[in-house]
């Protein structure tokens, strides 16, 4: 199967930028999803897995649970 421009494949619910999470697919590293996108409809190879990753954030050092 030979991707397309079918618009049908990629959805969105928000316009406001996305950022928790950064993607993999052939040991290369994405921040973007439009990026991602670019890549994946411009390599040749069919059956191409993307790797959601979520950002890790910073663990709480104090034991203070607020208020």
């Amino acid at each position: 199967m030979t991707p397309t421009t079918n618009t049908n494949w990629f959805t969105h619910t928000s316009d406001q930028p996305y950022d928790r999470h950064y993607y993999t697919i052939d040991n290369k590293r994405f921040d973007d999803y439009e990026q991602l996108r670019a890549h994946w409809f411009q390599i040749p190879i069919t059956n191409q897995t993307v790797i959601v990753h979520d950002y890790t954030t910073k663990k709480r050092t104090s034991v203070a649970q607020g208020f």
